[in-house]
């Protein structure tokens, strides 16, 4: 009588076929609409404004944010040079980054006519 056992090598490339057919079946994945790419940066946004205001603080990782709009203005609050927290102060992201509430360079009839041009006032 002849011999009916499978090999290893016969199993594999069995297993090796159906696993090709199936990724055949599953195809791409289809591309994401514009509305919800969209929806994706909206969400994301706050997340990389905090990113930007935090790279230029002392001490980052003591940031506390509220009020962030989407991914342009928000409150920031974040440890001083003497260790204690500065107390919420208004950011807005700019195309040249974040500008702080209290930046040196900018008085606050110039961040206040940023903010007014950049920012819906959030309730505290």
């Amino acid at each position: 009588m002849g011999d009916k056992r499978i090999g290893c090598g016969t199993i594999f490339l069995i297993l090796l076929g159906v696993g090709f057919f199936i990724s055949l079946l599953e195809g791409e994945p289809p591309e994401p609409t514009e509305a919800e790419r969209a929806a994706e940066e909206r969400s994301l946004a706050p997340y990389r404004a905090q990113r930007l205001v935090k790279a230029v603080l002392r001490d980052p990782e003591s940031a506390e944010f509220r009020h962030v709009k989407p991914g342009v203005c928000g409150y920031v609050n974040a440890r001083n040079g003497f260790g204690g927290m500065s107390g919420f102060q208004r950011f807005v992201i700019t195309d040249a980054g974040p500008v702080l509430e209290t930046h040196p360079q900018l008085n606050l009839s110039a961040f206040n006519r940023l903010w007014r041009e950049n920012c819906t006032p959030a309730s505290d």
